[in-house]
């Protein structure tokens, strides 16, 4: 009943048009709510836009500013003293609207409203959901009843056990407000950012691959093992390793889904293109799939933009208005709505480290003015 209520609540925000992508696919998975709709009207509202490449729209916007940049009476805003919380740059991009198709969500893991858990859980391979509380330390045993990890203070840690033959799938949630750290029976670190997804097994053995399926963003330091190639998979992207560090971003919300090589080397594939040829990263790029297209893009990158949530930071480039709200959503575990069109419009470059939520927005208002109310646990700018 509670999930029809949520869904019923995703519904009435697609009315009014103040939908994340994110609970547009939440009602894609429940497509017999979204049949009382009119889905005539929808697929005539999405053929009047395109998916554009931000990173070749903002060099345009760039160069256009550099050769009219002593007549034009547009300017790029500097960064500011008096903004005490964070230093911040915007430049607008005009008519940028993003849409995703309607997927086939057949075999995607449950729709879970992750800004309403209240804990990060682990979902066993018999179906059993152990909450976990950071302050507590809880055992998880396997049918053997032999303890197989130690879940305490945010960490989640596998112990090796020798000579088993069992095989099980772990399903770890991580709500909106919290990160989570996993250490598997190999040695393999995994970061995971609030509203994560991740499946993976609690053990290998002889020539199994070790295979993950990621929905969220999560950073990879992989224990070296030739005999066990490292894969995980997400709705766009296959990334192959050996043993790296690497971050995987592939919120349902984005666009794309994007791997950045820290350390050693991946092979990268379309995962909706499996005969496609794998492409190969070095350290300092960055591979991006387009959901859309399922276009690969590779590009250099600064690898600290895209790893500096492992340690608390948020560092956004180029990046829409909307996007650093669901950012801060999952980050805050609040819901935000965005109602000022002019700040959808707008590209931002910024870092935070410490500052709360409030802090966050009065430093964007100090730059660009706008008015914002929060009721319950809702946020609402204007």
């Amino acid at each position: 009943m509670k999930d029809v209520f949520y869904i019923a609540r995703l519904t009435i925000k697609k009315w009014f048009g103040f939908q994340t992508e994110r609970e547009q696919e939440a009602l894609d998975a429940h497509q017999e709510i979204l049949n009382s709709t009119s889905q005539k009207e929808i697929e005539e509202n999405l053929e009047s836009y395109n998916v554009i490449d931000l990173d070749a729209e903002w060099d345009d916007f760039e160069n256009l500013l550099s050769v009219h940049k002593k007549t034009s009476s547009h300017r790029i805003i500097s960064f500011k003293p008096y903004l005490k919380y964070a230093a911040i740059f915007v430049g607008l991009l005009v008519g940028s609207y993003f849409f995703i198709d309607n997927q086939d969500v057949s075999g995607i893991p449950p729709v879970i409203a992750l800004n309403e858990l209240t804990s990060a859980q682990i979902t066993l391979e018999d179906g059993r959901v152990i909450r976990l509380n950071a302050s507590e330390r809880k055992e998880i045993r396997n049918k053997k009843s032999e303890i197989i990890a130690v879940a305490y203070n945010n960490e989640i840690n596998y112990v090796s056990i020798l000579n088993t033959s069992e095989r099980q799938q772990h399903i770890l949630t991580v709500p909106f407000g919290q990160n989570l750290k996993v250490r598997l029976a190999d040695g393999t670190k995994i970061y995971c950012d609030a509203g994560t997804t991740i499946t993976y097994p609690t053990h290998y053995y002889r020539d199994t691959k070790r295979n993950l399926h990621l929905i969220g963003q999560a950073y990879f330091d992989v224990a070296k093992d030739k005999d066990h190639p490292f894969i995980v998979t997400t709705k766009d992207m296959k990334i192959e390793v050996l043993g790296t560090q690497f971050n995987v971003n592939a919120y349902p919300e984005n666009l794309n889904t994007s791997t950045v090589l820290v350390e050693g080397s991946v092979a990268i594939q379309p995962t909706k293109k499996p005969k496609a040829s794998k492409q190969f990263l070095v350290p300092g790029q960055r591979a991006a799939i387009q959901s859309r297209s399922g276009k690969l893009k590779i590009t250099d990158v600064n690898t600290y933009n895209a790893t500096s949530w492992v340690s608390g930071k948020l560092v956004f480039k180029k990046t829409p208005f909307n996007t650093i709200l669901e950012t801060l959503s999952r980050k805050y575990n609040i819901t935000i709505i965005n109602k000022n069109e002019y700040l959808s419009k707008q590209l931002f470059t910024a870092k935070f480290d410490v500052e709360t939520l409030e802090q966050i927005l009065e430093a964007f208002k100090a730059d660009t003015p706008f008015t914002y109310t929060k009721k319950g646990n809702t946020l609402t700018i204007n």
